[in-house]
């Protein structure tokens, strides 16, 4: 982490500069609308001025804080007694997707069991 920012800030043109700020507000009007996307819009033009190593962090981040930021703000809104009954359902399908996984992982690869043993 602490390589990432001094990286991330170092000097760039105007030109460079000018880019990575309309990609990542485009970028940023896609996920106000669609909840997702902004890896998708801004990761290509964001490569074009920087690494890739660390467009991805980048941009993990930024999405990370917004998705947080708008579920605080928009926290008002869920349906306590709706998200209750999808509970249950919610957690036995967790329960057999990690069933099935491990099973896979069973069958597939027991050297990686013997190494998280």
């Amino acid at each position: 982490m602490s390589e990432l920012l001094p990286s991330l800030f170092a000097p760039m043109s105007l030109g460079s500069a000018l880019l990575v700020i309309v990609a990542l507000i485009a970028a940023y009007m896609v996920f106000t609308v669609a909840g997702f996307g902004t890896a998708l819009f801004a990761s290509a033009p964001l490569a074009a001025v920087m690494p890739v190593a660390k467009v991805v962090p980048l941009l993990a981040l930024l999405d990370c804080t917004v998705s947080v930021m708008r579920g605080w703000r928009a926290r008002h809104l869920v349906d306590v007694a709706e998200l209750k009954g999808l509970l249950p359902g919610m957690l036995l399908g967790q329960l057999v997707g990690l069933f099935c996984w491990l099973r896979f992982l069973h069958r597939s690869w027991p050297f990686f069991l013997e190494r998280l043993s």
